[in-house]
């Protein structure tokens, strides 16, 4: 570069350097008759940040509920704060961003509103104003919603049914969580009561006490995974007419009571 009038800055663009390395370097002053050279000079170019690792939830993780916080480590060797960006990556979209400051812990972020039963997929960048590190791309799968309850027992419609009758139903959940099984009267939707279920498949049962007979009752039962609670639909069932125990009465006897002159055959 040309200095007019003998005094002034000089500056050039050295581009093309590659991160994290010690560059020297000195210049030349020429004024036609004389060429003097500075001393050498050096520095360091900027460290890229490196990739986000220990990702949770961790790669390949299921049963995650529907709104979960998503983390990662990361670490800048220059100490530059880091911007961290998650993104979905089925379709590049941010889902948050988070500062890290001094270039070294875990960012966090929550992903809202997931669907259960998916499969969703996400990544992350470290920036450090210069340079970023992309991670690999992590996978979960939501919790699946257990099934609606099914093949009730007394039957929907169902008649003569006693006055302290077991409920039951049938349960599913397709990743096998432990389920509690509510069961509701359908009148007021007050609690009749609740059984677990393990494994995530069985049938749940409880009595429900003290109904009057010739009566029509209606029910529901709730299956809940601790994530989602699903019902099932409304049945109904009549008790039995309750007809009072007397004991048997025996009358007229022949022969007759304080009878004389009986015959011996």
């Amino acid at each position: 570069e040309y200095i007019f009038g003998g005094s002034g800055t000089a500056s050039a663009t050295w581009s093309g350097l590659s991160n994290d390395t010690v560059y020297s370097w000195y210049a030349k002053s020429d004024d036609g008759l004389s060429i003097v050279q500075s001393a050498t000079w050096s520095f360091t170019t900027n460290y890229a940040p490196d990739v986000p690792i220990n990702p949770t939830p961790s790669d390949g993780a299921i049963d995650i509920n529907y709104s979960p916080t998503l983390s990662v480590d990361v670490f800048d060797n220059d100490g530059d704060d880091l911007t961290v960006s998650f993104y979905n990556a089925s379709d590049d979209s941010l889902i948050d961003s988070e500062l890290v400051i001094g270039g070294n812990g875990t960012a966090y972020v929550l992903w809202s509103g997931l669907l259960p039963g998916n499969i969703h997929s996400w990544y992350t960048i470290a920036y450090d104003g210069l340079n970023i590190g992309q991670s690999a791309t992590w996978s979960f799968t939501t919790n699946y919603a257990p099934d609606a309850p099914t093949n009730p027992t007394p039957n929907d419609g169902a008649t003569d049914i006693s006055d302290d009758p077991t409920l039951s139903v049938d349960v599913f959940d397709f990743d096998v969580d432990i389920m509690n099984v509510s069961f509701y009267d359908a009148s007021d939707d007050s609690l009749i009561d609740s059984e677990l279920v393990l494994g995530g498949s069985g049938t749940a049962s409880i009595i429900w006490t003290g109904l009057l007979s010739d009566t029509p009752y209606s029910w529901y039962a709730i299956s809940d995974d601790g994530l989602s609670a699903i019902q099932s639909a409304t049945w109904s069932f009549t008790t039995a007419i309750w007809i009072a125990n007397h004991l048997p009465e025996v009358t007229n006897p022949i022969p007759s009571n304080g009878a004389t002159d009986i015959g011996d055959d």
